[in-house]
């Protein structure tokens, strides 16, 4: 359970990267590819995984560019 809570804790102090990108994320997925049907419970299972996937990309890449950001200020 520990890899969990780690998970969770991780986007729970982004939560307002997510929240501005999960919307955004799960109506392109949703549309590409299940073509706007209701998906079954394997789908949105694979779904979940595939949103919780891209929005660590996308918060760990922000974090850095945060960071990069950071360091050129403080060498100005």
């Amino acid at each position: 359970i520990l890899p969990l809570k780690s998970i969770w804790s991780f986007l729970g102090k982004n939560s307002l990267i997510v929240m501005g990108t999960h919307t955004l994320l799960i109506q392109i997925l949703w549309y590409k590819i299940f073509t706007g049907q209701i998906p079954n419970g394997i789908a949105s299972c694979c779904l979940f995984l595939i949103v919780l996937i891209c929005e660590g990309i996308i918060i760990l890449t922000y974090s850095k560019l945060k960071l990069l950001v950071q360091r050129n200020k403080s060498d100005e």
